[in-house]
């Protein structure tokens, strides 16, 4: 599994480096196929060539694991394909963050991440959008592919991305938050003594973590900074507020609290120097899901949050 600067939604064709036999065909496009995808799916593998004129193909492509020598007529910066809206937030354009191919996460995987599916992580770090209020929606997006084949392919200059680098994850064991829903679905009632014994349990747990920082996380509890996000994503989600105390002293927290704990962490990602990323004040980023959802593959209805120091 990698994270990596490479997203299928523009692409900037390139000549893929593959010889073609003498007596290939050189196949057209727009002049004889009407989309990329139909040239491809007419060519013959390892020996026609398909080539495409100046223009922006809105369409996304898929070559099947075939080899296909694919190439713009007027070089790569006069044709573009842009086969999804890149995702934007109140007008700005989301920056792209990472890809996380499920494939590649060690054994034995998570059984609750689809097997093949390739999610791109994106959000907008101009907008100050810290996750508890409801207009914040958006701000954060995840966006997933079932099938990551022909998806590791490039961008053009005018979106944003981090640097890059490939990273790779082992797995962990993670404490879950004093304060958070998860400890009390658990069923723990501690003492005010066994709650500050925990309290310090935690903190060297979470040091043990930090000597690894930068801390990115798939799935697990969170490295919280703050105050509980299972019951922030089930306010602001619903179109609360969270700006203040009053939603957590509504007669029926309770209710939403139970409701809170299907809430799942699905990636945190940390401050990090080499990719050129702040949190506020070395904060973290964190992407939740309902498990539910997750079960279900609904990454359109994630819930970002920034905590910070």
């Amino acid at each position: 599994m990698q994270f990596k600067p490479c997203y299928s939604a523009i692409i900037v064709l390139a000549v893929l480096s593959l010889t073609c036999p003498a007596m290939a065909d050189t196949l057209h496009v727009p002049v004889g196929y009407p989309t990329i995808q139909s040239c491809i799916d007419a060519a013959v593998s390892g020996q026609d060539e398909c080539v495409v004129a100046p223009g922006t193909y809105n369409e996304a492509i898929d070559f099947f694991g075939i080899a296909i020598n694919l190439h713009s007529s007027d070089g790569a910066e006069k044709t573009i394909i842009d086969g999804t809206d890149w995702p934007t937030h109140k007008g700005r354009t989301l920056t792209f963050l990472c890809q996380i191919e499920c494939a590649y996460l060690p054994a034995p995987r998570p059984t609750e991440l689809p097997a093949n599916a390739l999610l791109s992580f994106f959000y907008d770090p101009d907008g100050e959008s810290w996750g508890f209020d409801p207009a914040d929606r958006g701000a954060g997006v995840v966006i997933f592919q079932p099938d990551n084949r022909g998806s590791n392919v490039c961008y053009n200059n005018n979106v944003r991305v981090l640097p890059e680098f490939g990273m790779t994850f082992e797995h962990a064991y993670t404490l879950p938050p004093e304060d958070s829903v998860a400890m009390a679905e658990a069923g723990f009632d501690f003492s005010k003594d066994e709650r500050m014994k925990y309290f310090d349990l935690h903190l060297e747990f979470d040091a043990l973590l930090n000597a690894n920082s930068p801390l990115h996380q798939i799935l697990g509890h969170p490295l919280q900074i703050q105050n509980d996000m299972q019951i922030e994503c089930e306010l602001t989600s619903r179109g609360i507020n969270c700006g203040d105390s009053k939603p957590y002293a509504a007669p029926d927290i309770n209710q939403k609290r139970r409701a809170a704990a299907d809430w799942r962490l699905l990636c945190q990602i940390d401050s990090d120097q080499a990719l050129d990323i702040m949190w506020g004040d070395v904060g973290m980023l964190y992407f939740w899901i309902r498990r539910s959802d997750l079960l279900e593959n609904r990454f359109d209805r994630t819930w970002t949050i920034l905590q910070c120091s």
